[in-house]
């Protein structure tokens, strides 16, 4: 029998295959919309941020873009209590990131608590604000068990210039995940209005960030213009032959 030689196939182009990519450390905030630019709900409570409260008084998140309680940027996140029923009403928010466990994490915000009065001597320190965190990562706030009371004195609600109050710390992750929970506090039943600003929410340490995919290298010449040229010559001397052949099958019958 006769043996048909092995047809060889050349591809055009040759695929080399990719090297796995690996995670790399750097070093950024995980909190995302902290500092309220990224928008708001359709409640005025900032993208990304979950809320709670405690019932028994007016409760309400805006969007405060008045320049004059703006630490950072354009906006920053309003809460307010007012007309409270019982003492002790707590209206706040949230959110859970994700960190690496065993690793720092360097916590802050600013912010301000403005009263019609803005004198703590006259309400006994009836609006105050705490930080709590969760350090495995859950999100019940009745849970927490390590409220800090920030000393963030009232300050008279409207007037000419404020004080940005200051608050930092530093976690160190358990998990994969920490939640912190922002929450204000009106001390007492009272038609007495609070005002909570916060805004540059931060926790900032070490994530594992994916970098992007080296390009796939492909190897093969491209087209090039004399290429192209080639192509159009020998459609033109096809169409010219086939037109001579017509040409002269009309002069025959003729």
């Amino acid at each position: 029998t006769e043996t048909v030689p092995a047809t060889t196939v050349v591809p055009s182009s040759v695929v080399t295959p990719t090297e796995p990519v690996t995670p790399i450390i750097k070093i950024r905030n995980v909190v995302r919309n902290g500092g309220f630019e990224a928008g708001f709900q359709p409640n005025e409570l900032g993208y990304h941020w979950k809320g709670f409260n405690n019932g028994n008084a007016d409760f309400s998140y805006h969007i405060d873009d008045w320049p004059l309680v703006v630490p950072e940027g354009e906006y920053a996140q309003l809460i307010e209590i007012k007309n409270a029923q019982e003492p002790d009403r707590y209206f706040g928010i949230y959110q859970t990131v994700h960190v690496l466990p065993g690793e720092d994490y360097a916590f802050s915000m600013q912010g301000l608590v403005r009263t019609n009065t803005g004198n703590v001597d006259e309400t006994s320190y009836g609006y105050r604000m705490e930080v709590g965190v969760d350090l495995d990562g859950a999100r019940n706030w009745e849970k927490v068990d390590n409220w800090v009371e920030l000393p963030w004195d009232e300050q008279l609600r409207v007037q000419d210039s404020f004080r940005f109050d200051v608050y930092t710390e530093t976690l160190t992750a358990k998990t994969d995940q920490i939640t912190i929970f922002i929450r204000a506090w009106k001390k007492w039943a009272d038609s007495g209005e609070g005002d909570y600003d916060v805004d540059d929410i931060q926790l900032v340490g070490p994530v594992l960030v994916k970098p992007p995919a080296p390009e796939i290298p492909v190897t093969g010449d491209s087209p090039t213009i004399w290429d192209n040229i080639r192509v159009w010559a020998t459609v033109a001397l096809l169409l010219l032959l086939v037109a001579g052949a017509l040409w002269r099958f009309g002069w025959k019958k003729t």
